[in-house]
């Protein structure tokens, strides 16, 4: 498992990042395509970035039991604890199953790349007969709506081919391992504890990484991890030994093309990211109206990144409601709003914006 994962991520960069890099001469960055996660700012762990119903479920869960508890529903349903024992002869390693139960919690879309091939869409190889007798990736692709992560154990003397497991952060608190709900996906269980399973009671390096996607020179989806933690286990218990908030020297590959987010930086707690999400819909959801005061209609202007649910509500001075309207949004929101059969007076406009994360709320004064 610990040579794979090597093997991958020098193959993964060599195969994409040193052409773009000899090709002219050109800074990776001016190549890498227009899609990129992480986004630019803080990465959020504590929340699945995706807007399928079930994703939007699990984001609003309020506690830590809560969370764990659907953690363990979802994973009865899913399908990756049984691929083992049903594609005799063909048996999944670790790192496959780790690698499927990610696929299955991320709503990624369709043609996802690994290295040089589909990582779904058309496997070309790792276990082919395992992915069509077990109802297929596309089928489940996102279903779980987790924000699930990979982690790597490795120890010379306690495992030492290492093992590849899943990881979920359901408590408060980025480092402190407790917080995290260990995964193991070729048997669906969660909440795993050094000691227990294939887990051993002591363990040099226990590795969290981030899993994400980025757009290769070719405009291609591909599926890339970056490590974010790492843990040493002494007699069952963890301690910190890296952390990438404090490591200033590792950049992550195409990550951002803003040379001041070149360094990756994780939310370190839960708070940190709901104020971060919330700075960040208010800063990029920049909603302007105009023309005020007006004789016949304003304009509704607001700047969208991310997909949202915009409500428009237009009150008199009183506080009756005049009339309102509901889009959902993917790109930038334009309206435009008659006012021409209302009587000259002040109006009060409220604008809210609602992501599966965050609602925002801008009230306006309007004058006729």
């Amino acid at each position: 498992m610990k040579l794979n994962k090597i093997l991958h991520n020098a193959k993964n960069i060599l195969y994409y990042a040193l052409p773009i890099a000899l090709a002219g001469f050109l800074p990776i960055q001016e190549a890498r395509g227009q899609d990129f996660l992480p986004p630019k700012g803080n990465i959020n762990m504590f929340t699945s970035p995706d807007t399928t119903l079930n994703a939007q479920n699990y984001n609003k869960l309020t506690t830590r039991v809560q969370r764990d508890s659907i953690i363990n529903v979802r994973l009865q349903e899913d399908f990756t604890k049984d691929i083992r024992a049903r594609s005799q002869p063909t048996l999944w390693n670790c790192n496959q199953s780790t690698l499927q139960l990610i696929v299955n919690s991320h709503d990624w879309g369709e043609r996802v790349y690994y290295a040089d091939h589909l990582l779904y869409n058309g496997y070309t190889r790792e276990n082919l007969d395992s992915i069509y007798i077990n109802n297929g990736t596309l089928k489940n692709r996102g279903k779980l709506g987790l924000p699930t992560y990979e982690v790597d154990l490795s120890d010379d003397i306690t495992i030492p081919d290492g093992h590849g497991m899943n990881a979920i952060l359901t408590g408060d608190t980025l480092t402190n391992f407790n917080n995290w709900n260990i995964i193991e996906p070729q048997l669906g269980i969660s909440k795993v504890k050094p000691g227990q399973l294939l887990f051993p009671e002591n363990c040099k390096h226990v590795q969290i990484y981030y899993d994400y996607l980025f757009t290769n020179n070719k405009h291609e989806k591909n599926y890339f991890s970056w490590k974010i933690l790492e843990f040493e286990v002494v007699d069952g218990k963890a301690k910190l030994t890296y952390n990438i908030n404090e490591d200033n020297t590792t950049i992550i590959p195409w990550a951002s093309p803003d040379p001041l987010n070149k360094y990756i930086k994780v939310f370190e707690t839960r708070q940190d990211a709901i104020t971060g999400i919330e700075d960040k819909i208010l800063q990029e959801n920049k909603t302007s109206v105009y023309p005020n005061p007006t004789r016949n209609y304003i304009n509704i202007e607001s700047k969208i990144t991310t997909p949202t649910t915009v409500n428009i509500t237009l009150y008199d001075i009183t506080g009756r409601e005049i009339t309102k309207q509901t889009t959902n949004e993917y790109n930038d929101y334009k309206e435009k709003l008659d006012l021409s059969k209302y009587a000259s007076g002040i109006y009060m406009l409220n604008i809210e914006t609602k992501t599966n994360e965050h609602t925002s709320k801008k009230t306006t004064k309007i004058i006729k």
